[in-house]
């Protein structure tokens, strides 16, 4: 049996001389037809907080419909979405069975004090600061969403991150970078195994892991000169790049 999907609101569209939005409803369609684009966007927006208000009023299931309803809009990757409701889920885990109502702003601070005290199940010891704030604006962006569409407030709201996240990643040096390189060459010439050559794709043109293992044939374009990039994270992943000249044969190989 096909699973139900909740009510959507599509749009604007311009037609001509005005705009469409659609509902979405039980597999039908119903197009409503505005005379400006400012009009619409209203009339989408009070759809949305008429329709898209979820039947259960459990917290689980509400971040649920948010995830449903991130991976519709196509913003981001779905595995950014599957991080964003699991960081949501995981601050709000001891009432994720109870009704969202139910979240006061003094429970959520409870909620966001006990999460300092978790220890992460990978690396034995407790999340770092950088994650906890992390969860926190996970948490305030579902609700933000829930508040917008007339589900709730958001209680998340004045809860303040403790601690300073550490700033950035350890980069490398550039005798380190230069050692790096070396060795990936020296063992991509003796094995010919291409992550060798990825590793340094990521080092060099400063992509990220996935993006740079999903790429095809037809991504590398004008004799090696430029790299496409069709999607990626964000909207704005898309992009091509120009390979270095030290990468290039080893790409066209």
């Amino acid at each position: 049996m096909r699973i139900k999907e909740p009510p959507r609101v599509v749009g604007p569209y311009q037609e001509r001389e005005r705009w469409r939005i659609v509902l979405v409803e039980n597999a039908k369609r119903k197009s409503i037809f505005l005379d400006t684009e400012e009009e619409a966007l209203r009339a989408k927006a009070e759809l949305e907080r008429r329709f898209l208000r979820p039947i259960s009023q459990k917290l689980c299931d509400v971040i649920d419909l948010w995830e449903q309803e991130l991976l519709r809009r196509r913003q981001v990757s779905p595995d950014s979405i599957s991080h964003a409701a699991k960081w949501a889920r995981k601050m709000t885990e001891p009432m994720l069975e109870e009704p969202i109502s139910a979240l006061t702003p003094a429970k959520a601070a409870a909620l966001y004090n006990r999460f300092l005290s978790l220890v992460s199940s990978k690396t034995k010891q407790p999340y770092s600061v950088a994650t906890h704030r992390m969860a926190l604006w996970r948490a305030r962006s579902f609700f933000l969403w829930a508040n917008a569409n007339g589900v709730c407030g958001n209680p998340f709201k004045e809860v303040k991150p403790i601690g300073k996240p550490r700033a950035g990643k350890p980069q490398l040096r550039i005798e380190e970078a230069r050692r790096f390189t070396r060795t990936a060459l020296e063992r991509f010439e003796k094995n010919g195994h291409p992550l060798n050559i990825a590793a340094l794709v990521a080092l060099m043109m400063g992509m990220r892991t996935k993006e740079v293992l999903i790429r095809e044939v037809r991504d590398l374009d004008d004799g090696g000169r430029f790299l496409w990039i069709d999607a990626g994270k964000t909207v704005n992943a898309k992009r091509h790049l120009e390979v270095p000249d030290l990468l290039r044969p080893y790409l066209v190989q």
